[in-house]
Parts: C-alpha cells; structure tokens; sequence
C-alpha cells in the first residue's frame, strides 16, 4: 500500500514510525501541580504506549510503563487517584510494585 507521498505504509511501518517518534522523545503530559500528595497517580496512553505518572515519598514524580513484567497485567486501571501501594491486581500483595507510599 503507497501513502500520499508515494511510500510504502503498512501496520509495520506504521508501528516503526510511532516507536521512532515516541519511544526516545519526551512526551509532554501534564503539570507537576496535578500531584499534591504522596500516591497521587495519573494514567495515560500516547501512541499505544500505556504508562502512568507517581508522586513518591520524597516528593519525585516518576513514570512507569503500565504493564506487569510477569504477566502484562495493567498496574493502574483507573484514570487517576491517590494509592498507599501500586501492585499487580493479578499478583495482588505478593509483588509490591516499586511505588510504596505509607
């Protein structure tokens, strides 16, 4: 299949061009003054890439691929909120994920 500009396009390329684009730029997403508290998590998607945003104890923003490493179980499901633990609902207490905020 040939796009507008006469190359070839196809779901592989497709897929090529979105990780070139945006796996190695920053993605501008929200501002730091949405996370108030400890826990505070906000979910997002960009190009079929799903990751979420945490405020951890000391007060860092950090972001994480939403996905389990085990079982590609999403860790976060709600669009937003405030948790004292983020795990896999699939492993439950048995694997605490990295963000701990009690």
């Amino acid at each position: 299949m040939l796009n507008f500009f006469g190359n070839k396009s196809g779901p592989s390329e497709a897929a090529k061009n979105r990780r070139a684009i945006f796996s190695r730029r920053w993605i501008l997403t929200t501002h730091r003054s949405r996370f108030s508290q400890p826990g505070d998590f906000v979910r997002y998607e960009v190009a079929g890439f799903p990751f979420f945003l945490c405020l951890d104890r000391q007060g860092v923003l950090n972001g994480f691929h939403n996905i389990c490493r085990h079982r590609a179980f999403p860790v976060v499901t709600k669009s937003e909120g405030t948790a004292s633990v983020l795990s896999c609902k699939y492993h439950g207490e048995g694997l605490p994920f990295v963000c701990i905020f009690g």
